[in-house]
């Protein structure tokens, strides 16, 4: 991710035992089963950037957001 203020390219690491909630579906539910909500800091400025992600059952991302920078692809 870049952060929005100062442009500082961030790489996060996402461990699925601790930093993803399963969202526990009903059988046949369609949506998300996996979500990610982390704030991150970089190491350039103090501008706090939120992401929430949402997977599939297989960890496949499936909707994204993020406040205070955005994607890099």
């Amino acid at each position: 991710m870049k952060c929005g203020k100062c442009g500082e390219e961030i790489t996060i690491h996402v461990n699925r035992r601790t930093d993803i909630q399963n969202l526990y579906l009903e059988p046949g539910e369609e949506g998300a089963a996996y979500n990610l909500r982390k704030e991150i800091l970089g190491k350039k400025c103090p501008n706090l950037i939120r992401i929430d992600v949402d997977f599939d059952k297989n960890y496949r991302v499936i909707r994204k957001d993020i406040e205070g920078g955005s994607f890099i692809d």
